[in-house]
Order: C-alpha cells, then sequence, then structure tokens
C-alpha cells in the first residue's frame, strides 16, 4: 500500500514538474513591432494678411509767402500782404484787401469769400454766377468752367476781376476779387496764388 502511494506522489510531482516546464517554455509572442510611421502633420504656410487700405490724407496745397484762408469746405492762400478784414467769418463772409478801407470798398486790391447755402444758387450755377457777377462786381464776362486742383469752378474774368462760383458738400462758394488801386502785378501774383491753392475738401474727414 505504501508503495502505491509513494508510485502516486512520484507521478504526481511529475506531472507538476512537467506543467510547471511547459508553462516556462512558453515565451510570449513578441509584440508587433511594425508601427506605422509616425508622419508630422503638412505645416501650413503662413502668410500675413495683406494690410488694409488706407486713405491717403487729404493733402492742402500751400504757398510759400503766403497766409491761409479757410472756411468751411474751402482752402486758399493769399499773399500776406493783404489785410484780414477784422469782421472776417461773420455771416459766412471773408475779406482781405490792400490799402484802405473806406466806405465798402478797399482803395487797393480785394478779395472777398462768400459762404452760403447752395439753394441759394436756384439750382444753376452758371445763371448765379452771370447775375452776381454783373450786380455785385459789374463784371460782364462770359462763364468759363476750370479745374483748379481736382474741383471744377465756374469763372468769370475781365483782367482787372476775376469771380469764382462752385458748389461743394452743399455749400455755395463765391470768391469775388478785383484790382482796384493795387499795382497790376500784384493783383496778378495774389489771383495766381489764389488758382494754384483754391482747395475744396469735406472738412469734417
Amino acid at each position: 500500500m505504501k508503495k502505491q502511494i509513494s508510485v502516486l506522489l512520484l507521478a504526481l510531482c511529475l506531472i507538476l514538474a512537467l506543467t510547471l516546464f511547459t508553462a516556462c517554455g512558453k515565451t510570449p509572442k513578441p509584440a508587433d513591432e511594425t508601427t506605422a510611421p509616425v508622419t508630422e502633420a503638412p505645416t501650413e504656410e503662413t502668410t500675413e494678411a495683406p494690410e488694409e487700405a488706407t486713405a491717403e490724407p487729404v493733402s492742402i496745397p500751400t504757398a510759400e509767402g503766403g497766409q491761409a484762408v479757410q472756411a468751411y469746405d474751402v482752402s486758399f492762400y493769399l499773399p500776406e500782404t493783404l489785410t484780414p478784414n477784422e469782421w472776417n467769418g461773420m455771416l459766412g463772409v471773408y475779406d482781405f484787401y490792400t490799402g484802405e478801407y473806406t466806405g465798402s470798398r478797399a482803395s487797393g486790391m480785394d478779395f472777398a469769400l462768400a459762404v452760403s447755402d447752395e439753394s441759394n444758387a436756384g439750382g444753376d450755377l452758371e445763371a448765379y454766377a452771370i447775375e452776381d457777377s454783373r450786380s455785385q462786381s459789374g463784371l460782364e464776362a462770359t462763364p468759363e468752367k476750370v479745374e483748379l486742383n481736382g474741383s471744377t469752378w465756374i469763372r468769370l474774368s475781365s483782367g482787372d476781376k476775376n469771380n469764382y462760383y462752385a458748389i461743394f458738400n452743399g455749400g455755395l462758394y463765391e470768391i469775388e476779387s478785383r484790382c482796384g488801386g493795387e499795382v497790376r502785378e500784384n493783383y496778378d501774383e495774389a489771383v495766381a496764388m489764389l488758382e494754384a491753392t483754391l482747395f475744396l475738401y469735406d472738412a469734417e474727414d
């Protein structure tokens, strides 16, 4: 009986040893080393957004040796030799002259700017310019359209008198000038400076 038990125990030991050997002999299956290659995401080329176009600042014409006249939406220069009227700005009227101011006229040359509502022209600027020039300065002339620094003006000229009319931004702009008792050369220089710098622009921009 003891012999049988010993044989049985021996058999069990062999089976256990065989099981352990089998278990230890098994090697784990190696992990699949073939993995998909890592690819970097394509980098998008970053281009700077184009700068927004900005409007060029308004460049108001100037004149060396001149005085600036700016009222409402108009700007121009006149020689410094002209005296500004002490009442300038009242009722939209600006006056510059040489000599002495006696009564309603200056003894020298005179440049007067008047600004009012465009409705005063009655919808026909040319007809208004003709009538105004006749009644205000006795100027009989054929009106002509002239381009001055990007704006169209109606001009009436007779040599010793030059008047200008324009409508802009709801306003009626009138400039009347005369040589008077001034040296003609000085007056011509003043007219040339006026025309070279006469400029309409939106003053609120």
